[in-house]
C-alpha cells in the first residue's frame, strides 16, 4: 500500500508523456481522463495483494466509490504500447499539518474521504495502494508516480502529500515491532526497507507508525482458508504476506490489525516536467 513531494502545472486528469531517465516512453493518466482503465487497474491491484487484504474492512467497504468519487486521484501509467502497467490510488485528505493531527491509516483515510460532504476543502492528499507490473518494477514508475500526485496535490493548493506505507520487506520480519523496523538501517545507513527507502530518498519525512492502520476481524473459519492448517487456540498466527500475526481470541474470532509508516511529502509549485 500503497501508500509525493513537490509540484505544480497542468491540471489534474492531464494525459502527458513522463519526463526522462527510466521513465522515458511512459504516459501518466488517470480514470477520469480514461474511465475505462477501472477493470485493469482493479485487477492489477488485486493480483499484488493477499487475498486476505481485501475483505471487509471500513476502507475496503468504501474501496470501488474511489473510483466514481474521485477519478482524478487515481492515476495510471500506460507503456507504449497503451497496456496498464502501474497504478497509484489515492485519496483527497483533511490534514492539519501536524504529526499528531493524522489519521488513523488506510481505514481512517478512505472513510473520511468517502463520507466526507462533497463541497469539503481538502488540504491534502494521501497515497493508499501503489502497484507495478514486475516487467516494470525496474524502470522508476514509483518515483513517477509519486512526483506527479505531489504535482497534482501542489496544484489544488495541499499543505502536503501523505502516504500510510507497507513496508515491502516487512513480510519477512513480521514479528519485529514496526516502531522498530522502521528505524533499521543498511551498512550505508540508509534505511534498510526499500520502499520506505524510496519514500526518504523523494524527499519525505518518515515520522511516525499507524498503529492499525487497516483492521479487518473475520471468523476463525475463515482464516483457517488463509493458514491452511487448524488455528485451535487463541494467540498469534502468522499468514502468507501479513506484517504482523493475525491475533485469536476466545471468541474465535481473528483480527488482523496491519501497522503502516507514516511518510509526508511536502508539496510546492514547480514547473511541470
Amino acid at each position: 500500500m500503497t501508500t509525493g513531494l513537490y509540484a505544480h502545472a497542468g491540471a489534474a486528469g492531464d494525459t502527458r508523456p513522463a519526463g526522462d531517465g527510466t521513465t522515458a516512453g511512459y504516459t501518466i493518466t488517470d480514470i477520469r481522463q480514461t474511465p475505462s482503465l477501472r477493470s485493469r487497474i482493479e485487477g492489477l491491484v488485486g493480483d499484488s495483494f493477499a487475498e486476505y487484504m481485501f475483505w471487509e474492512s471500513p476502507g475496503n467497504w468504501r474501496w470501488a466509490k474511489l473510483y466514481d468519487l474521485f477519478p482524478e486521484w487515481q492515476l495510471a501509467v500506460l507503456d507504449t504500447n497503451g497496456e496498464l502497467v502501474a497504478t497509484l490510488d489515492s485519496v483527497p485528505a483533511l490534514w492539519d499539518g501536524t504529526v499528531s493531527g493524522l489519521p488513523g491509516g488506510f481505514d481512517d483515510l478512505i472513510v473520511n474521504a468517502v463520507d466526507a460532504p462533497r463541497d469539503t476543502v481538502w488540504t491534502a492528499s494521501s497515497a493508499l495502494s501503489l502497484t507495478v507490473g514486475k516487467e516494470h518494477r525496474k524502470a522508476g514508475l514509483p518515483e513517477l508516480l509519486l512526483t506527479e500526485l505531489r504535482r497534482r496535490s501542489g496544484n489544488a493548493g495541499h499543505r502536503g502529500v501523505l502516504a500510510p506505507v507497507r513496508p515491502t520487506a516487512k513480510v519477512h520480519y513480521p514479528l519485529v515491532p514496526m516502531s522498530e523496523y522502521m528505524t533499521w538501517t543498511d551498512a550505508n545507513g540508509r534505511l534498510f526497507d526499500p520502499w520506505l527507502r524510496t519514500h526518504r530518498e523523494l524527499g519525505a519525512d518518515v515520522v511516525a507508525v499507524a498503529e492499525r492502520s487497516l483492521v479487518i476481524r473475520q471468523p476463525v473459519s475463515r482464516w483457517e482458508g488463509v493458514y491452511g492448517r487448524p488455528m485451535p487456540g487463541p494467540g498469534g498466527y502468522l499468514m502468507p504476506g501479513c506484517l504482523t500475526p493475525v491475533q485469536v481470541g476466545t471468541d474465535r474470532m481473528g483480527t488482523y490489525a496491519e501497522p503502516n509508516v507514516w511518510a509526508i511529502h511536502p508539496c510546492r509549485p514547480e514547473a511541470g516536467r
